[in-house]
């Protein structure tokens, strides 16, 4: 599951119609629900969105309990994370280049986690799952596939999830160029 100890990646946004809150993580419980301390009360069987820079998973309130000015939010989700491989946040600029495309098709994207076989990334235009695409970052070049596109609520903005097919570190290029 993607529930870590007492880790900044505990903290989410807890996105809803006509919210959007920080929140805190607090456990799951056997029916893979999670529990999410907050300012904002949700009503039972509201659709959520949980953020952040690991996570992006949407459900529908359960349960809502006050306790003095703070909520907790119980949230079903509606398919736990599931990851062969761990992410690790990052925060880097990057280049989206979609190949194949019948009109050139480049934007600048932020990768905010990597894992061994693939990037988050979060891009103001949508990108077509199923393209393949390159990324140009500092420290070389990125070959994948988009495998899925999601509007974030209330953001404007894209989070692309891609598989890596081939990377090239630009160490091993420049060394392979002959000197000019």
């Amino acid at each position: 599951m993607f529930i870590r100890s007492h880790t900044e990646s505990e903290w989410f946004r807890l996105i809803g119609p006509g919210f959007d809150a920080e929140g805190l993580l607090q456990g799951i419980d056997e029916d893979g629900a999670v529990t999410v301390e907050t300012w904002v009360s949700v009503e039972p069987g509201r659709r959520v969105v949980l953020v952040n820079s690991d996570l992006y998973a949407a459900g529908s309130v359960k349960c809502c309990t006050n306790i003095g000015a703070t909520n907790f939010v119980g949230v079903h989700l509606d398919q736990p994370e599931k990851r062969r491989h761990a992410r690790y946040p990052v925060n880097l600029a990057a280049r989206l280049r979609v190949f194949y495309s019948s009109i050139p098709d480049e934007m600048d994207v932020r990768v905010i986690d990597v894992s061994e076989c693939g990037m988050g990334l979060m891009s103001e235009r949508p990108v077509s799952t199923g393209s393949n695409v390159e990324l140009t970052l500092d420290y070389g070049l990125v070959f994948a596939q988009v495998r899925y596109c999601v509007l974030v609520p209330d953001q404007h903005i894209y989070r692309v999830g891609v598989e890596i097919a081939n990377t090239i570190f630009k160490a091993d290029y420049e060394t392979a160029l002959p000197p000019c």
